[in-house]
């Protein structure tokens, strides 16, 4: 990569490069200026290798500004959503940050860090703001947007961690899916922790359907699809647990959170939390 294929990509104006390792991913969501096949690793490695010789005094202090304006937003945003969070935290039915709230301190205690395998989807921005993702080889999510890879995926890191406290965040719609995988938690005693992010809606599926009616200019406000809610019938994933034999408890109070978290914790056998979030888009 020369000099000159850089002229243009790093101004003002915002600019978008993708790395893929598959070729029809490239452009298949958003326009860009520059698509490039390649492993995003190694990819990203020689870009900022290339950067480093080229970029000019003036155009490193233009990208430190960019650095630290996005951080003190970064920052900002941070800060406003958990202000938001302390005037709903005693809300019915609770929002993620609430139980996130308890569960970040008993996690803080144990060591090694523990695993996290994140399939919260929509209620992962209340997970993300309260438990850390800076340690290395400590949080795990799903590839390519697959659903029903949570309830596996958190079996599979006990596995491959036996030593571990593993904590797998999934959401209702996706538990579905893979709900046998806890009989052979059960039945192999793989002691992770699940916690079903339960409001009751496939509400991925309303936020990109709001998307597809807002870019073809329909009304946002019109009914969503019948097949979009789990409300009925009321799908009891703590007694779906509790048949396959994993211990599992409903939360649906504020006060439950810590005892079914003391439950979880006690030992180092599988166990279910059917955690009842709010269902509010």
């Amino acid at each position: 990569m020369g000099r000159h294929s850089l002229d243009g990509v790093f101004g003002d104006q915002a600019k978008v490069i993708h790395v893929d390792l598959n070729v029809t991913e490239i452009a298949k969501n958003f326009p860009l200026t520059i698509g490039a096949l390649g492993e995003p690793k190694a990819s990203l490695g020689q870009l900022a290798s290339v950067l480093r010789r080229t970029l000019t005094k003036a155009e490193c202090e233009r990208a430190a500004e960019r650095r630290k304006k996005h951080g003190e937003e970064k920052v900002a945003r941070h800060r406003a959503a958990l202000e938001a969070d302390a005037q709903r935290r005693n809300e019915i039915p609770m929002r993620m940050s609430r139980f996130c709230e308890e569960l970040m301190p008993r996690l803080a205690t144990i060591k090694p860090t523990p695993l996290v395998f994140d399939e919260a989807l929509t209620n992962a921005p209340g997970l993300l703001r309260y438990l850390p993702q800076d340690e290395p080889d400590t949080w795990f999510q799903t590839r390519v947007g697959m659903l029903g890879t949570g309830l596996p995926g958190a079996v599979g890191l006990k596995i491959a961690h036996p030593d571990r406290t593993v904590f797998g965040f999934i959401g209702d719609g996706s538990v579905i899916a893979t709900i046998q995988t806890l009989a052979t938690a059960a039945r192999y005693h793989i002691g992770a922790k699940f916690v079903v992010c339960n409001n009751r809606s496939y509400r991925i599926l309303k936020y990109n359907i709001r998307q597809y009616w807002r870019d073809r200019g329909d009304p946002e406000n019109q009914p969503f699809p019948d097949v979009f809610d789990l409300a009925q019938p009321d799908l009891r994933f703590d007694q779906l647990a509790q048949a396959q034999g994993v211990d599992a408890v409903r939360v649906e109070r504020p006060e439950e959170i810590a005892p079914a978290l003391d439950r979880a914790l006690a030992d180092d056998k599988p166990f279910l939390i059917d955690l009842m979030l709010t269902a509010e888009l």
